[in-house]
């Protein structure tokens, strides 16, 4: 069973991770 915090530390940093891939795409497009 994981913490809620930690769960939502996991969840944040994937977020994170995937903004930065997506503005990464985003700039090699434009």
């Amino acid at each position: 069973m994981v913490p809620p915090s930690i769960g939502t530390l996991c969840f944040f940093h994937v977020y994170t991770i995937t903004s930065m891939f997506e503005s990464r795409a985003w700039t090699i497009k434009n």
